[in-house]
């Protein structure tokens, strides 16, 4: 509860929240994707903005791990498949792999009021604090912007200034010009830091930086063996780290993603180093209200569709096969799981998941005082699987959506060529559109439903 409520006051102080904003990349640093907002359906399109097909930094999966004889793998590095948007004071802002820039939007029309280039993609959208924007490019720069007019306020390098490489060199990579430590983590944003990574390859050093929210100057800076340096980041070379995908937070701790490999956490006051999750990987995470981290799978010798749920002291909790995108929001968690969109409460299931899961391994090997009342352990693990089976409140038949939020009482489902909205207390569907393309970016502000595609597309739904 205590990091709960730690986080929920840094949200709140440094994001300036509102009700009409969608201030980061998946609403909060959660990346829960939930708002309280609602939207009155139904919905009708009221704009479309073409930002130019995306290039994404990684191609797609291998189609076979010959080494595993494993087929079918999915993708681990798919965080840009869109240009996702983040809204404040009816304005949309969205960061461009196509032209390098990041976009502000008139909310209302649809009209860009402005433009501001780098000298390379910007993947994750800018996070909003008051006036300001900050993102980072995959130039190797994190970035300050007035939201008004897009003016620069600030701009630092990931790579630290004791360094001997140089921040401006750029190299060709997948059909761009990039920094050797390209900022694809977004900026996250908790008190007056502003936090970011620059990483690339495993074999060369990854830099986590906390910078002042109003200056971009370096707040703390630590090397992997704990000695304290004036340099801006942390190193990470002994990890082997690639850190890559938007950073979450509680308020304590960052949780950074890394693709193929298991997710790293960091104190976020002083960039140390905690561990890793080791049942944890992918691109696609997010923390529910009371610390507990979803994410997908470690490795990708699992074939099909994994999410993984992980306990706050980073136990394994349970797993969600042929899943790829969750949301959480009110002690509910909604996913997808074969051709099942479900419903589940979060903390019947996780509590009793988490007991079931000891009472099997006392029941197969116990010791002699468990031995005495073995009944009663059986019988309390039969009420745990009955209990588990009850915290499921709702399924329906539905394809495999490529991203689901909730605002309000609406899961907002997005799919190949249409949107579905349903009544998040029953599954019944509400409302539904064509569009072109594929839904992979979703969120909400004042009224308005913003959907991003596959094919570049930004698309506003109002009443």
């Amino acid at each position: 509860m205590k990091h709960t409520i730690t986080a929920l006051s840094i949200l709140i102080s440094t994001v300036s929240l509102t009700l009409a904003d969608w201030p980061t990349y998946r609403a909060d640093n959660r990346r829960s994707g939930s708002t309280d907002q609602t939207l009155t359906l139904p919905l009708k399109k009221s704009w479309s903005h073409q930002g130019g097909a995306p290039q994404q930094a990684w191609t797609g999966p291998a189609k076979w791990d010959a080494y595993a004889a494993n087929a079918g793998l999915q993708s681990m590095r798919n965080f840009d498949p869109c240009h996702y948007t983040t809204i404040s004071n009816n304005k949309v802002f969205y960061g461009s792999s196509a032209d390098n820039a990041v976009h502000c939007i008139d909310l209302a029309s649809g009209e860009e009021t402005w433009t501001f280039f780098t000298n390379s993609a910007v993947r994750i959208p800018p996070s909003i604090a008051g006036d300001k924007l900050f993102f980072g490019s995959d130039d190797g720069f994190a970035y300050a912007l007035n939201s008004t007019d897009g003016k620069l306020i600030w701009k630092t390098s990931s790579i630290p200034k004791s360094s001997k490489e140089n921040p401006e060199r750029l190299i060709f990579n997948n059909g761009k010009t990039i920094s050797t430590h390209p900022i694809r983590t977004g900026v996250t944003l908790i008190g007056n830091q502003a936090i970011f990574a620059g990483s690339l390859l495993p074999w060369k050093d990854s830099y986590l930086v906390s910078v002042n929210q109003s200056n971009g100057r370096a707040r703390y800076q630590t090397k992997a063996e704990g000695i304290e340096r004036a340099l801006g980041g942390y190193n990470q070379n002994s990890t082997g780290a690639t850190l890559q995908g938007a950073i979450l937070t509680d308020g304590d701790n960052l949780f950074i993603p890394q693709g193929r490999a298991a997710a790293l956490k960091f104190d976020a006051k002083t960039g140390k180093k905690i561990g890793t999750i080791g049942h944890a990987g992918g691109t696609f995470c997010l923390l529910t209200e009371d610390n507990y981290f979803i994410a997908g799978p470690p490795s990708q010798k699992i074939a099909d569709d994994h999410i993984g749920l992980t306990d706050a002291a980073g136990k394994s909790v349970a797993a969600f096969n042929n899943t790829n995108r969750v949301v959480a929001h009110k002690n509910k968690i909604f996913l997808q799981s074969g051709n099942k969109l479900k419903a589940v409460n979060h903390a019947q299931f996780s509590k009793n998941s988490d007991r079931k899961a000891q009472l099997s391994v006392i029941i197969k090997k116990p010791n002699t005082a468990q031995k005495a009342k073995l009944d009663e352990l059986k019988a309390e693990l039969a009420q745990c699987k009955e209990d588990i089976k009850n915290s499921w409140l709702w399924e329906i038949n539905a394809p495999s959506p490529a991203e689901l939020i909730v605002a309000g009482n609406h899961l907002i489902c997005g799919y190949h060529q249409k949107i579905i909205i349903y009544d998040a207390t029953d599954g019944k569907k509400l409302w539904e559109t064509k569009i072109d393309g594929t839904a992979h970016g979703l969120s909400v502000s004042n009224g308005h439903l913003i959907v991003s595609t596959n094919k570049g597309e930004i698309i506003s739904f109002t009443k």
